[in-house]
């Protein structure tokens, strides 16, 4: 069994191999910040540095295969350099425009990622349709038609349609040593659809949080039931090597 992590501010992916168990040859992907922790009114550390440098922060001493900004970002093995995708940078322009436009609501910030635009409005959620209706201006006049807004959960990520987090999915599934594997893939919103999407194609199941996404094949309640049923395979794969 593989498990892939997946951080939702950078779409990051780290992998642990914990070896055959219940779901036998299976390979899990989570949107680690909001499947397994508690949402918050609090901003997340910014994330410059990219995917890898999240990484080592967050799961030091791990360093692990990786993948960030909905598959822009790709690291096909623990000590291989972080691969980037056709999508551009967002230029400067649009940066600048987008901060403007975020600056003048109080409680929302931008997360630059260099190939994306995370706008997070969880402290803001009284503004989120006149937030959406100005961002969608700004690009308008920024001349930026290239570019997409996303709603995710409490944020507007703006980036190329050109790549999505089922890009990522299937890059992993077509390398070693996820290659032959079934995955399962867990999301909590509408960016993960993708993810899901491509999990099912490989032959695996996508599961959501919270909600009922569109291609789901069930739903857990809440994070804490994310965690408890990770704790329950652990236990189960601890029980299985001390026999």
């Amino acid at each position: 069994m593989t498990f892939v992590y997946s951080s939702m501010r950078t779409g990051h992916c780290l992998t642990s191999r914990l070896g055959p168990n219940t779901l036998g040859r299976r390979d899990i992907f989570l949107q680690y910040w909001t499947t397994c922790t508690s949402r918050s009114k609090a901003p997340w550390p910014s994330s410059a540095g990219g995917a890898s440098r999240i990484s080592t922060r967050l799961f030091a001493p791990l360093r692990l295969p990786a993948s960030g900004i909905h598959g822009a970002q790709l690291r096909r093995s623990p000590q291989g350099p972080i691969l980037e995708g056709d999508a551009p940078d967002i230029p400067a322009p649009v940066v600048r425009a987008i901060a403007a436009t975020a600056a003048r609501h109080p409680g929302v910030f931008v997360e630059n990622k260099g190939k994306a635009l995370a706008v997070h409005w969880r402290a803001a959620q009284e503004r989120e349709a006149a937030l959406w209706a100005e961002l969608s201006d700004a690009l308008r006049d920024a001349a930026a038609p290239a570019l997409a807004i996303l709603r995710g959960h409490c944020v507007f990520e703006i980036k190329s349609p050109s790549t999505t987090k089922g890009d990522a999915v299937s890059a992993f599934m077509q390398t070693a040593p996820f290659a032959g594997r079934a995955p399962v893939f867990i999301g909590d919103d509408v960016t993960d659809i993708a993810g899901m999407a491509a999990a099912k194609a490989f032959g695996g199941r996508a599961y959501s949080v919270g909600q009922m996404l569109e291609g789901a094949d069930g739903a857990f309640a809440a994070p804490s039931d994310v965690r408890a049923w990770l704790e329950r395979l652990v236990a189960t794969r601890t029980r299985a090597q001390r026999a």
